[in-house]
């Protein structure tokens, strides 16, 4: 017995001197243990004697166009601060930007968006459960609720509308983080571009048939050489444009029903319509098309007139296909979810007998806009003469009111098409038994050789000769009217594709090119040359952080989505993109002044991050 009370004796004694290393005092015991860990990773002083949980980072995917790559970085760091560990991922091009996309493995993705110029086009595409350009997963009835109400509206009430879901989309569900919208920069050589004949939409895709030589004796031989920032070209069915790779070519080699200008403001210049009014109740809209224009087309190697006109028929075709979902990865219908019915008129009488919104005739309407008044309705498109007054006459009716469906009818995507060359080449071809690895569609690149009839017909200024790894090259549509005010001046239009912005500038400086669009630190560059005139547009585009809503993306949390968005300073972003050239975003609605932004807030930040933390617990 005693032996065993001199064993546990000893025991004791060892304890004791091995607990004594880290022995508190009474004071020292009273003193709370602060967690060693950073400030941004979300943690919190208890107050108690425990230490804090030690907790690690949230590990996020971020993709991002090489050309975003800089903001994506800045975006890095600054989640990195806030307790984010964040990978990059860049891809070279749109396409396999956007397959990374969808793939559902990320979580975070730099994207931008710019639609016709309408507030409905720059929020529906993205945004709505069913738009066209929703590639991340939003799938969101309220949202819905509140593009649509607000696509109703006018004028203040619209105002708040779009306000409303401002506040949504970004404040209280954080879908997305708006991050800025660019400039549109146009550098040409001032001493051979006239600076002056530099035209864009709204949209920001250059009108090339504006463009002058300050030479025009130029204008037959010499190839313009036009630098762009997008390679690997999708599709030149406009129809399936769904990314900035055609939009330059798209908007001169296929005519809209009607344009819309810098500023707004709705132009029939480079467009089909040689006339517009709106019909009592605004649900009704009627358009006397020009007849001067026939699609244009390769063959042999050199640019045709078909003698086919772009008429009535095409336009109804063009809007019919991109409604009724029949194209293969089609993107039009967005810009007509209003339209219930495209009609062809057919009679003189309907339009004497419908009233126009000013209370006059739709025929009197029509007329006040006409150099020659209509006489009569064309009996087919051969018989269509605008000098002798005859005219065909479109004529599309709404669902609903939508007061922005004319600017929304100046979209790219649904410019006019040929029914005849589509049918022909696309016979048999649908959405549903689309196999991309054995149909060639209208339009498809692969199709476009030099020296090869690709079978394209082509409704606007330009048609598209070829398209090779270098860029895209254009020539005037002989079909097209010379003497009108939106003729092509220029004969030969090429559109090089260079994807690195700091390699087209160099390019363009050396000579090689004649127009290019600088960006970054690039935009100085050219601003100190003396041979180079800078010209600098609004831009309706906007870039943001989509929080991703597919597959395995961790950003369905509603709060994690929170504590990105006031993690993200784009005061420090637009300091190293330089604040002269961007200006900060509230949402994608650039375009409207409704005061709406969220500002960066750490303590905000750190204490949504928090909670994510706690939920996962």
């Amino acid at each position: 017995m005693k032996k065993r009370i001199a064993i546990l004796l000893c025991l004791a004694m060892l304890v004791s001197v091995f607990a004594g290393c880290n022995t508190q005092t009474r004071e020292e015991a009273q003193t709370p243990v602060t967690s060693t860990a950073p400030e941004s990773s979300g943690s919190s002083s208890s107050g108690s004697s425990e230490p804090a949980v030690q907790r690690e980072p949230v590990a996020l995917s971020l993709v991002t166009l090489a050309s975003d790559e800089k903001v994506a970085n800045v975006i890095r760091d600054q989640l990195k601060k806030a307790g984010f560990d964040v990978t990059v991922n860049v891809f070279p091009d749109s396409g396999t930007f956007n397959a990374a996309v969808e793939t559902g493995e990320h979580d975070l993705s730099i994207s931008s968006h710019s639609g016709s110029g309408s507030p409905d086009a720059n929020v529906r595409g993205p945004f709505h459960s069913e738009g066209a350009w929703n590639r991340y997963g939003y799938k969101d009835a309220e949202i819905d609720a509140l593009i649509d109400e607000a696509s109703s509206l006018d004028g203040d009430p619209s105002l708040d509308a779009y306000k409303r879901f401002e506040i949504a989309m970004v404040e209280e569900k954080a879908y997305i983080t708006p991050l800025y919208s660019a400039l549109k920069t146009f550098a040409v050589n001032k001493n051979i571009v006239d600076a002056d004949s530099i035209e864009a939409s709204v949209g920001g895709a250059r009108w090339v048939w504006s463009t002058k030589y300050t030479d025009m004796s130029q204008a037959e031989t010499r190839h313009y050489k036009m630098g762009i920032n997008w390679a690997g070209p999708n599709s030149f069915d406009c129809c399936q444009g769904s990314n900035g790779t055609t939009y330059y070519q798209r908007t001169n080699i296929n005519v809209p029903l009607i344009q819309v200008a810098l500023g707004g403001v709705v132009t029939t210049r480079g467009s089909l319509t040689r006339a517009y009014t709106v019909g009592e109740g605004s649900q009704d809209l009627y358009f006397a098309l020009r007849t001067d224009v026939n699609f244009g087309a390769m063959q042999n190697g050199e640019a045709i007139d078909t003698g086919l006109p772009v008429a009535a028929e095409d336009v109804k075709y063009t809007y019919e296909r991109a409604m009724d979902g029949s194209v293969p990865n089609g993107v039009g219908a967005s810009y007509l979810s209003y339209v219930d019915t495209v009609n062809i008129v057919t009679d003189i009488e309907q339009l004497k007998s419908a009233k126009a919104s000013d209370g006059s005739s739709v025929l009197d309407a029509l007329n006040a806009g006409l150099k020659t008044p209509i006489t009569s309705i064309a009996a087919d498109k051969y018989a269509a003469d605008e000098n002798a007054g005859v005219y065909e006459v479109l004529h599309i009716h709404l669902k609903s009111q939508y007061p922005q469906q004319l600017q929304t009818l100046s979209s790219g995507q649904i410019s006019i098409v040929c029914k005849q060359q589509i049918e022909k080449i696309n016979e048999g071809i649908t959405a549903a038994n689309y196999d991309p690895n054995s149909h060639v569609l209208y339009g498809d690149p692969s199709t476009l050789k030099e020296g090869e009839d690709s079978g394209m017909y082509f409704s606007g200024p330009y048609v598209l000769s070829h398209v090779d790894d270098y860029g895209s090259y254009l020539v005037r549509n002989p079909g097209w009217n010379p003497e009108s005010e939106d003729a092509g001046q220029i004969k030969y239009i090429d559109m090089l594709a260079i994807a690195d912005n700091s390699t087209q500038t160099a390019a363009f400086r050396n000579g090689e090119l004649d127009e290019a669009m600088p960006g970054g630190e690039n935009i100085a560059l050219c601003e100190a040359d003396e041979n180079i005139n800078m010209l600098k547009r609004p831009s309706v585009g906007v870039y943001f952080l989509a929080n991703l809503q597919l597959g395995n993306s961790k950003m369905v949390d509603e709060n994690l989505r929170k504590a990105v968005l006031y993690a993200v300073n784009t005061d420090e972003i637009l300091a190293v993109l330089g604040t002269e050239n961007y200006v900060p975003a509230g949402s994608t609605l650039i375009m409207l002044n409704t005061g709406f932004r969220v500002m960066a807030d750490a303590a905000k930040s750190a204490e949504y991050l928090n909670a994510y933390y706690e939920s996962q617990e």
